[in-house]
């Protein structure tokens, strides 16, 4: 294939290859090999199922979370490869929702901070529409409100060759729990319409749209994110502009830190000149993060931060609720 059809032209190519492992991925995209720049991997969309596959109501361990990203970090960057870094597709409910630990009350900080530990990790960050406002699950009512096929084979089988068996009828799992698993893993949770305004159908269309637009659009569009100084989207575009930037998060070394600490997301990611340390809170609850031994008593820079509350003491960091902050330190 690239042979024949990509080297023939300019262009960057993703592919997307789920139950692909770490060893097969190097090959696909190691430079070398001038086969793909970069896979999807699909390991961390699997880690909240549970025996009736996708449509799950259980919550994702952060250790595990982890344990997945520095497996494909350290891996890819061993052997040449390259990383694609994503939190939602077409196909997976909205990330605020899923992965995130409030989509409500704390929805923008919760964006945030899952902006934040993806984007410094190495490789390829993908932005899904919608991910950059903090669009959430629409939480429709009806099972007549969705239209993706396998939603509907879940709730009640409509096709022959359904390979999941509903949940209703086959699996005698009651509405409320099939309504549940709907909201929270149904593929058109990411298909409603694109959020522009708070006017009719969120300004995506005058006519009548093929599925219906997120109820929440009246206080969740492009209009309000681009009034809002704080917003998740200027928060995704300093992101962006630091990845521009800072050459470590490109090219530096990654150590995931207290693997098996199920509240904080921390790592390091470190080159011959500098050390930039990420860490994020994903409980209601202050945490502290002691400094690694090498960066204390060392000065550095906080470059970006979803809480202006965050409290420095000496050698340790306290992140708020949700908190998510990065410091980027010298080395002598």
């Amino acid at each position: 294939m690239n042979q024949q059809v990509l080297s023939h032209y300019d262009i960057m190519t993703v592919g997307e290859t789920p139950h692909t492992s770490v060893a097969e991925a190097e090959k696909y995209t190691d430079e070398r090999r001038k086969e793909l720049n970069m896979v999807f991997h699909f390991d961390h969309m699997h880690l909240d199922y549970d025996e009736n596959g996708k449509f799950s109501t259980r919550r994702f361990k952060l250790s595990a979370l982890k344990q997945v990203f520095n497996k494909w970090q350290l891996g890819m960057a061993e052997h040449h490869g390259w990383n694609s870094l994503y939190w939602s597709n077409h196909d997976q409910a909205r990330p605020v929702t899923r992965f995130g630990v409030d989509d409500t009350e704390y929805r923008v900080k919760s964006a945030k901070l899952l902006a934040t530990v993806l984007h410094f990790q190495q490789g390829t960050p993908f932005i899904y529409q919608g991910e950059e406002l903090g669009m959430t699950n629409a939480k429709f009512t009806s099972i007549d409100d969705y239209q993706d096929i396998e939603t509907h084979n879940i709730y009640q089988d409509i096709e022959t060759h359904n390979i999941y068996q509903d949940f209703i009828n086959h699996k005698h799992l009651s509405k409320e729990y099939t309504m549940k698993a709907i909201y929270l893993k149904s593929r058109d949770n990411a298909r409603t319409p694109m959020q522009w305004t708070s006017k009719h159908n969120a300004g995506f269309t005058t006519g009548t749209p093929w599925l219906s637009v997120n109820p929440n659009y009246t206080r969740i569009n492009v209009e309000q994110a681009l009034k809002d100084k704080d917003s998740i989207f200027y928060y995704y575009q300093q992101l962006i502009k630091l990845r521009h930037s800072l050459s470590i998060v490109t090219t530096g070394d990654f150590e995931l830190l207290d693997p098996d600490n199920e509240q904080v997301f921390s790592y390091l990611r470190r080159d011959q000149k500098q050390i930039l340390l990420v860490a994020g809170n994903f409980t209601e609850k202050p945490k502290k993060i002691v400094l690694p031994t090498e960066l204390q008593n060392r000065p550095c820079e906080k470059i970006i931060s979803n809480d202006q509350n965050i409290a420095e003491e000496t050698n340790s960091v306290v992140l708020p609720a949700y908190g998510a902050v990065a410091y980027l330190f010298s080395i002598d």
